[in-house]
């Protein structure tokens, strides 16, 4: 399920669910995929309700729930502090730079070969190829702008939280931005945050 906005449901259960700005849900996630552009709320955390059990939960400033995990040591992923479709996005424009590379690369061996070979330049043939070079050095340089823009997308926003009111369980995979935590045995609730470079719960 894809939603541009916010996303409100009772539960989600085996589900690919990804949000532009936040998803909220009533009870719990279980064994599911789910992105959000900024927050991922299950339950009623300050009521000490809701839980997020196995799968994997993305968001970019918080995730927050009751539970997090279950005893039985199920492998529950949660991340937050980048954007989560920055990546994806990130791999796409640079598959599109390396493109664009080979091309001005080859179109350049032409401008080149012209230069040095006039007569060959039948018609504006000449003209066609320096135009094209810069058209593709202009595409070049706006695609290095969208890429500088998502490095800042891809850096830990400082506010970015883990949320667990109540019980963490082991076997819970943590990470803020590129740093992580795994959770091995049961803790008490808190707020995971980055502290200083390294993640802590407090």
């Amino acid at each position: 399920m894809i939603c541009k906005g916010s996303l409100h449901a009772r539960f989600i259960e085996s589900a690919v669910v990804e949000a532009g700005t936040e998803v909220k849900v009533e009870s719990g996630i279980r064994q599911s995929d789910v992105a959000a552009g900024r927050s991922i709320i299950a339950g009623s955390p300050k009521g000490g309700q809701g839980n997020i059990t196995g799968g994997r939960c993305r968001a970019q400033l918080a995730v927050r729930t009751a539970t997090l995990g279950a005893s039985a040591g199920t492998a529950t992923i949660v991340q937050v502090g980048t954007n989560p479709y920055a990546e994806a996005e990130k791999a796409e424009l640079e598959g599109q730079r390396r493109q664009l590379e080979a091309e001005q690369a080859k179109v350049q061996q032409l401008v080149s070969f012209f230069a040095k070979n006039p007569e060959k330049a039948v018609g504006d043939l000449r003209e066609k190829a320096r135009a094209t070079l810069f058209k593709l050095t202009r595409d070049s340089i706006a695609l290095d702008a969208r890429l500088a823009k998502l490095a800042e997308q891809l850096r830990p926003s400082p506010e970015a939280v883990i949320e667990v009111s109540r019980r963490i369980h082991g076997g819970c995979s943590l990470h803020i931005g590129q740093k992580s935590m795994k959770i091995m045995e049961d803790k008490p609730g808190g707020h995971i945050r980055l502290v200083e470079d390294r993640i802590a719960l407090v």
